[in-house]
């Protein structure tokens, strides 16, 4: 769904009603390209999600890589990180 600002402001509860109810987001469109997007909380939590997962992956395979490469941290050098106190 695709909406001007001056539509949304002045029928903003039916708007967040359809948005609920069809889960799906409205970009509202604003002067000099401001635009904006109303969605439910689901739907920006299930975002998040997905770019914290994309990053996870993305570190994961570079670890990978590093593993491939030969570049591997023993374990112990980190179990007696804290022993320095």
């Amino acid at each position: 769904m695709i909406e001007n600002y001056i539509n949304t402001k002045e029928n903003f509860k039916a708007f967040c009603d359809k948005v609920w109810e069809k889960k799906e987001a409205l970009i509202i469109t604003r002067k000099d390209s401001k635009n904006m997007v109303l969605m439910t909380i689901d739907e920006y939590n299930e975002l998040i999600k997905a770019s914290e997962n994309l990053n996870y992956l993305i570190e994961l395979n570079e670890s990978i890589k590093q593993a491939q490469e030969g570049k591997l941290t023993r374990m112990t050098e980190f179990e007696h990180e804290g022993d320095e106190e």
